[in-house]
This record gives C-alpha cells, structure tokens and sequence, in this order.
C-alpha cells in the first residue's frame, strides 16, 4: 500500500481529505505542523506529501526547501495545497521541486486524479532506478550499484592484494544555493558536475550519484596518497566551473572525504570512514580535502 504524508495546520483539511482520498486506498499519515510534518517525512519515507503552504510556523516552501535539500526525501514527490491562485506561487513551488499545485476548495475527481499521476511517475522512477541503477536527474550511477560495487571490489582487493580508495564529494552549500536561485538551478549545478567528474574519471572507476547533492568516487588500484591527490585536483576543477545566476557569476565549492580499504574492512567500513573525512572537512571549514582525520592542504 503507497502512503500519503498530508502536512498542513488545518484540522478540517485533513478530515477533508483523508474522505476525498479514501476511494484511493492509500495509507494516510498526518501533520498539523510544517516541522513536524518534515521529520515525519525523513522516518517514514511516504510516497507523496500534500503539503500546505500557508502555515504559521514553517510555510510550505521551507518545508519544500528542507525535504529537497535531503538525500533522504528529496525524490518524494511533493503537492501544494493553498487558497491562493497566484502565479507567482505556482512558479515558485515548480522552482522548488514541487510536482502539482493545488487550490482550496478541492474538486475531488480532479485532485484523486493529480494524486494518482505524481504516484504512478514516482513509482515508475522507482522501478528503474531499482532496474536501471542510474540516477534519473544525473545519469550516473546510484546508491543501489555503489552498494553493490563496492562489495565488488572489497572482495577484488582482499583476493588480490590491490589498493582501493572511496573519495565522497559534497557540494558546499547546496541548500542555500537552492533557496536563493532555485531548484532549476541548482540541478543544472548538479548535472555540469557530474559532466565534470565523469569526464575526469578512468573508465575503470566508478562514478555514482548518492542523491541531493554527494557523490562517491570508487578509486580501483588506487592508494590514500593517490586518491587524495586526485581529490585535490577535483575540488580546485569544481571551483573553476562558473555558473550564471540572475545575471551574475556564480562559482561553486565542493568538500572531500577520502578513505582507503584496509585488509580487515568491509565495504561499509570503507564507506563509514569516507563518512566521517567528508564530515570532518564540512565541520572544518568547508572546501578542503580530509583523507581519515588528516586535513590536507589543498
């Protein structure tokens, strides 16, 4: 059964709703609050939120803001709810990720069947980024194959003796960078970075996206100092792409953690240590390289 997370303040509308949506046969789950509804939203994974714009403690757009900004929910697709017709609004919610928008009062065939389209296209996207392994707004490969490749090459470096490396790659500040310009934006930010790695990269490495805004580089025949150095190389690349925003330059900045397999590590060992390098640059400062503990200057 698919589930519908219904964030808005009102009582009423939820009651509203769960009697229009009932012929649907969708599980329901319910918030009265715009923060509330977000971290209901990052435990439970619901295959749709209709969401209301006009709250008195965090409006809709920064519910949108955060749930896109999210690695964990920023593919669930989103509904607005709200009482006003405005265009500006309609464009907006669009900028920030939203797939429909829908005004109060609700016609109920219209708004089951809006329901239903923003359902079957994310169940569609599921089936094949689960058959595919590719990430639809990049076009690398996703978190499913990382997974599955880094077991992979673990078991290549553990039966013959080779190097390994995992590098992970933030960009800096990606969720403002949403906010003020727009999740168009944004993803194109996104996508000439994947260009821009994938095109860097060996045909023998691999090259995944693991949603939002991180991606992870698997570095095979490739030792810490190696893999650093190319992570060096990376962030100052990613610095020098220039993006146009409101008519204005724009450059972007990127943090790195690096680790290196070890005989006695599993894949999700590998991973926890590129983890914790990417936070440690992220809490250092931001825009610099972290092989283990170890800040590297770049």
């Amino acid at each position: 059964m698919q589930t519908c997370l219904i964030i808005d303040d009102s009582e009423d509308v939820h009651a509203l709703l769960k009697a229009r949506l009932k012929p649907e046969g969708l599980r329901l789950t319910h918030s009265l609050k715009g923060d509330e509804g977000l971290e209901l939203a990052r435990t439970t994974s619901p295959d749709i939120i209709l969401l209301d714009v006009d709250m008195p403690d965090m409006n809709g757009f920064d519910v949108c803001r955060e749930l896109k900004s999210d690695p964990c929910t920023w593919s669930i697709p989103i509904i607005f709810l709200t009482a006003s017709d405005s265009l500006h609004l309609k464009v907006r919610a669009f900028d920030m990720g939203a797939v429909d928008y829908v005004t109060k009062p609700f016609f109920q065939e219209e708004l089951r069947a809006r329901v239903r389209i923003a359902l079957r296209m994310k169940r569609l996207q599921d089936l094949l980024s689960q058959r595919a392994q590719v990430d639809g707004r990049t076009g690398l490969w996703n978190d499913t194959y990382l997974t599955q490749r880094l077991e992979y090459e673990v078991d290549a470096a553990r039966r013959f003796s080779r190097s390994l490396s995992v590098v992970l790659i933030d960009v800096d500040g990606m969720r403002g960078i949403n906010g003020l310009h727009g999740m168009p934006f944004g993803d194109r930010v996104i996508q000439q970075i994947s260009e821009l790695l994938v095109g860097q990269a060996r045909p023998v490495d691999a090259v995944c996206c693991r949603g939002g805004d991180e991606f992870a580089l698997v570095l095979t025949e490739t030792d810490l100092e190696e893999a650093t150095r190319q992570s060096v190389r990376l962030r100052c690349l990613i610095g020098e792409l220039h993006f146009e925003a409101d008519g204005r330059p724009f450059q972007v900045a990127a943090s790195c953690g690096v680790a290196e397999w070890q005989s006695s590590f599993y894949a999700s060992t590998l991973m926890e240590r590129a983890s914790l390098s990417l936070a440690t640059a992220k809490a250092n400062g931001r825009n610099r390289v972290v092989q283990h503990a170890m800040d590297v200057p770049s």
